[in-house]
């Protein structure tokens, strides 16, 4: 069909758009990428008719362009989006500000939404891929169970390949077959790309999906199939429950990944979650530091309050815990979590820079070092008791100023707020060179 919009002689150019990454030998393929954080203001301010046509980015009020560039950040850059996204504010009066609140409640839905007016591209993006994933599960099964997974999966950086391939026998018969067998791989791989619903990188083994390409995925799963895949890919990642982590009901626990080779992917974004137990599926995640096994001085300790939806995680490091987070649950939901080692630490801070030690290093004044009377519990009903000590020289070297104080306090667990501190310094100085 392309054929047919060919100059005679072959004399000139033509632009087609399509969503195929495969054009043969008809012409050469221009990837549309992501918009970057100005380009794309700039496209969403002309486009809604805040500024005119040919105007810059800094001709725009500076609220607007603030706006404009989170409405961006929302949508990841994505020029149909950024496009519908200006097409529903023109129509719909509702302002930068409201789009970027409303999207912020009900991105998924706002995606199903196209402005009447649009005629270039009536369709709105959700429906576009909704009707590009149908081809692919009528084409291929197994390259539709693979776009279902990979909106399960963290994009940055992109997905590696071996993920797929070494938890094969956790991704189901449709899937599993496929990721075992290279021939298979790349015919599903081959019906995905026809859509450009994923990007592979030869360089890299690896696979990219678009955050609102996962959204729109997930959105539409219904419930048995989203939580049918989000524990499969669990599995398939290796995560494991933690024994000692189960409530008393056996009802929740905390999970985290056992195999080196996901961590090495997760980096940083590495996380704990707190799960539903039967079935499995996710609640929330759970504190700001993952714990792993097989890590230096790592380990994973969960206290359950006798009600069953309140509990302490801690997550150690090298001289103490390196994280302690209160999670609060209601209704099968995660609702609120507080870093208490974090409020800890805050209460310490003052008595240390009073002392006026040397830090602990480039990022931190001291750290939490474990002492054989530490108390991290519910003592009593909503409140949790807390006694712990700040060092900034564990090692007890002879050239720094040292310090050393034992913070004991109650944290009222509805108030959000400790009810009582007490700060006892217990060393300030140079210690000997025999300690």
């Amino acid at each position: 069909m392309a054929s047919e919009f060919a100059p005679p002689g072959r004399i000139g150019h033509v632009l087609l758009t399509t969503q195929a990454r495969a054009v043969g030998g008809f012409g050469r393929l221009i990837e549309i990428e992501q918009m970057g954080t100005e380009e794309g203001a700039l496209f969403l301010l002309r486009r809604a008719k805040y500024v005119a046509e040919g105007a810059t980015l800094e001709s725009a009020d500076i609220a607007d362009r603030d706006t404009a560039k989170k409405i961006v950040a929302q949508l990841d850059g994505l020029p149909l989006a950024l496009d519908q996204a200006a097409a529903y504010i023109e129509e719909t009066g509702c302002g930068l500000l409201g789009y970027l609140t409303l999207y912020r409640t009900h991105g998924p839905q706002l995606l199903q939404l196209r402005g009447a007016l649009s005629l270039d591209h009536p369709n709105p993006v959700a429906k576009t891929w909704a009707l590009s994933f149908g081809n692919v599960e009528r084409s291929n099964p197994a390259a539709a169970e693979l776009l279902r997974c990979c909106a399960f999966l963290e994009p940055d950086d992109g997905i590696p390949e071996e993920l797929f391939s070494k938890g094969a026998q956790d991704l189901g018969p449709v899937l599993g077959a496929a990721a075992s067998d290279p021939l298979a791989w790349n015919d599903a791989l081959s019906t995905i790309l026809k859509y450009s619903l994923l990007r592979r990188d030869p360089a890299t083994n690896t696979l990219d999906i678009h955050r609102l390409v996962q959204a729109v995925l997930k959105q539409g799963m219904d419930d048995a199939t989203y939580h049918l895949w989000e524990s499969r890919m669990l599995q398939a990642l290796g995560y494991k429950v933690e024994p000692d982590s189960i409530s008393p009901n056996g009802k929740y626990g905390v999970i985290y990944c056992s195999r080196p080779e996901i961590v090495r992917y997760e980096g940083s974004r590495m996380r704990n979650y707190l799960v539903s137990l039967a079935p499995l599926r996710i609640i929330g995640t759970v504190g700001w530091e993952a714990h792993f096994a097989g890590r230096n001085h790592s380990g994973l300790y969960v206290k359950w309050a006798d009600s069953n939806l309140t509990a302490l995680v801690t997550v150690d490091s090298k001289w103490g815990p390196g994280s302690v987070v209160l999670i609060e649950i209601s209704g099968d939901r995660l609702v609120r979590q507080t870093n208490l080692s974090e409020q800890a630490t805050a209460a310490l801070e003052a008595d240390a820079l009073d002392c006026g030690c040397e830090p602990y290093n480039d990022y931190f004044l001291f750290r939490l070092v474990s002492q054989g009377d530490d108390r991290w519990s519910f003592d009593e009903p909503g409140r949790v008791h807390i006694v712990c000590t700040g060092e900034n020289n564990p090692k007890q070297t002879t050239i720094r100023k040292s310090w050393v104080a034992r913070l004991d306090a109650i944290w009222d667990i509805e108030q959000s707020s400790f009810i009582r501190t007490k700060v006892s310094r217990q060393f300030c100085g140079y210690y000997e060179q025999d300690q």
